[in-house]
């Protein structure tokens, strides 16, 4: 059975399968970091729509083309930039004093304009329900004489780029008691140092930190939990936090983080750190954001005592 796979096949007036090509037309068009590539040749069709809706400084569409209905808010929307439009008799060429651009809204579950494509290659013939995703899709291509303006971008944008820029811990790992004398039946304590081996509160539990930006009130903390893999001795051991050193005061502390070794033998114990970005808009929580995950490791040999009889 033929699927649709053009815009002529489609019935739709000015679009050809080429107008959502993503070939970018201005280098100086673009949503903006951290999802800039919303204008680029190569990650554009992929790029996440989360920009808010403005529309450009050209004249508005016939009010037949404007969306009615539905959300409240407008879907968020991007122009791209289509060089290889082919234009109709009368029409500008691209560069020809300016460039042509498709619009596409996301919608639903259609966040990319890859997304909306990949739907419309399963479209056998055209009905209501199709019409009404293209009509929420906002397709229309335009000639502009400059870019079109970029879109402001929205808080999860902006906190994404914040959260690509953080510098996270490298994992450093301590034990007692030490590498080549651990003991069988004895709780191993683990806990994260900095690089020089030193316990650093406030490396592993960082203040939450505040800024303005873009007109966002954004607040956000990294959040580290240590899971410790002993080896092929026992299960893995999650821990909040980056544990506490061992002291003779330490005994009972709650948050200490430790494995028993129940057999003798040479082991490697693997600590991995997965950190979580939790942030806040204008003090409102948000979902978290999954941060990197760093791996130290600390060869054991664990020993065992044996007990005289008299």
């Amino acid at each position: 059975m033929r699927r649709l796979t053009s815009y002529a096949a489609l019935g739709i007036a000015g679009l050809t399968a080429a107008a959502l090509t993503t070939t970018p037309a201005s280098a100086s068009a673009r949503c903006g970091a951290p999802s800039g590539t919303m204008w680029s040749s190569d990650a554009a069709s992929g790029a996440s729509l989360d920009c808010a809706s403005d529309e450009p400084a050209e004249p508005d569409p016939p009010a037949s083309k404007r969306q009615t209905g539905g959300s409240a808010s407008k879907p968020a929307c991007v122009w791209v930039p289509k060089p290889d439009y082919q234009p109709s008799p009368g029409q500008k060429a691209d560069g020809d004093g300016g460039h042509w651009y498709t619009k596409f809204c996301s919608f639903g579950e259609y966040r990319t304009l890859a997304d909306f494509e990949g739907e419309m290659g399963t479209w056998d013939a055209m009905n209501t329900r199709q019409s009404n995703m293209l009509q929420r899709a906002g397709m229309e291509t335009r000639f502009f004489t400059t870019p079109p303006p970029a879109p402001r971008r929205t808080p999860e944008q902006v906190i994404a780029e914040v959260v690509g820029n953080l510098p996270y811990p490298e994992a450093v790992v301590a034990v007692n008691p030490v590498p080549a004398k651990q003991v069988v039946g004895v709780p191993t304590w683990v806990w994260l140092t900095d690089a020089n081996g030193k316990f650093d509160p406030k490396l592993y539990n960082p203040e939450p930190k505040q800024i303005v930006l873009e007109g966002y009130a954004l607040k956000w903390q990294i959040v580290p939990q240590l899971t410790v893999s002993p080896g092929a001795a026992g299960e893995e051991q999650t821990c909040d936090g980056a544990g506490v050193p061992w002291s003779a005061t330490a005994e009972d502390d709650p948050n200490a983080c430790t494995v028993v070794y129940q057999r003798a033998g040479k082991y490697v114990l693997a600590a991995n750190v997965a950190w979580t970005v939790r942030w806040w808009l204008a003090d409102v929580p948000q979902p978290d954001i999954t941060g990197p995950t760093k791996t130290a490791t600390k060869a054991l040999t664990v020993l065992e005592i044996q007990a005289l009889a008299r």
